[in-house]
């Protein structure tokens, strides 16, 4: 980060210090566990730009309801002001339908993508895109952790995307990220800064996440075991042994008696850095690697093909990065309803003109 090559996200519950020189954004931490309240969170936010400075800020993402577009409006609105009242780009976090609700976009300066996958890398996410990108606004696209889901952020048009993948694991996964952005015909639009001058350098900004996306530890009786010590029955013939080492797995699932087990069994193929799907994505890369070393075209037709896989596999686990919490919370009892607390701020606050640009603060990035 202090080398200028990725950004930092931050937000309220990490505690995170931002590295020497680093560009950073700031997330509000809605998405997940880590939300404080509307004034502990705008409280956290003045410390951190007073402490980094509004110019190493690439922006804030005004207080939203995920994957809900008419609260995240009601939500956003009285913050988007105060929020550039810092001297920093307001974000407004874009969720499921709020293209049929419609954007308050004389309010914001970048158009962050957020909501369901599907939602996200869809027809209307795109449109919102390169309407933000005609009226001048940047775009960012949240919980990117695949060279496929990076190409359709920067067919989108994005200036710049985050994600947890870098952060599980960095002295295994950077140089693989920065394969991924150079495979991407060598052009650094997705993950440049949100200003022009950031363009050029090839900043990119990646979440480091709060610990509430630290994968817990696994269920002591939910380990993916092989034949040799849990008498799962082999193939017919002796050699897909590791096949039915993971039916073995399946039916574990299938007999467990508590979510939590469930849960724990489901993050041995989901965990970021030691899950099934992450090994079985490596397992691919290598294979392609393997194909292309033939030096022969179907060997790099093969690379291809074996690549792709590698990133539909891992896209599967970025999908279902929250998985395994949601089925342990499916065992606890449900928690009351509360109406939502609205910041009284009134909602005829007037929203400040954009900040001037220069090089270091004009806008242009988590979830």
């Amino acid at each position: 980060m202090s080398a200028g090559l990725i950004g930092c996200m931050t937000t309220p519950a990490q505690g995170s210090m931002i590295p020497p020189a680093a560009e950073y954004a700031c997330d509000n931490g809605k998405f997940g566990q880590g939300w404080p309240g509307h004034d502990a969170w705008y409280a956290w936010l003045k410390r951190t730009v007073q402490r980094y400075g509004p110019g190493r800020c690439l922006w804030a993402v005004a207080p939203d309801v995920p994957f809900d577009a008419a609260g995240t409006l009601s939500e956003s609105l009285p913050w988007l002001a105060r929020i550039r009242a810092l001297g920093i780009p307001a974000a407004f976090a874009a969720q499921d339908g709020c293209d049929l609700l419609g954007l308050p976009w004389n309010d914001f300066d970048v158009l962050f993508l957020a909501g369901s996958t599907e939602w996200k890398i869809g027809p209307a996410a795109e449109r919102l895109a390169r309407e933000a990108q005609a009226r001048g606004k940047s775009v960012h696209m949240g919980r990117v952790n695949s060279l496929r889901r990076m190409g359709i952020a920067e067919w989108f048009g994005c200036d710049s995307a985050d994600g947890t993948y870098l952060a599980f694991g960095p002295d295994k996964n950077l140089p693989r990220l920065l394969r991924w952005v150079d495979e991407l015909d060598r052009h650094p639009s997705l993950f440049a800064a949100v200003h022009a001058d950031a363009r050029a350098t090839g900043h990119t900004v990646i979440d480091t996440p709060p610990s509430w996306l630290i994968h817990p530890k696994p269920h002591p009786g939910a380990t993916l075991s092989t034949n040799a010590n849990t008498g799962a029955p082999p193939g017919p013939d002796g050699r897909y042994v590791h096949g039915h080492a993971v039916l073995h797995l399946t039916d574990q699932l299938n007999a467990s008696e508590s979510y939590e087990h469930a849960a724990a069994l489901t993050d041995q193929v989901l965990h970021p850095t030691d899950g099934l799907l992450e090994r079985l994505s490596d397992f691919f890369e290598a294979a392609a690697e393997k194909a292309k070393d033939s030096e022969l075209d179907d060997g790099f037709d093969l690379y291809d093909d074996f690549e792709d896989a590698a990133a539909a596999v891992r896209g599967l686990g970025e999908d279902l990065h929250m998985a395994v919490d949601r089925i342990r919370a499916l065992g606890s009892p449900p928690r009351p309803s509360q109406q939502p607390h609205a910041a009284d701020h009134g909602a005829a606050v007037t929203a400040l003109p954009p900040q001037p640009a220069s090089p270091a603060t004009s806008p242009g990035r988590s979830r």
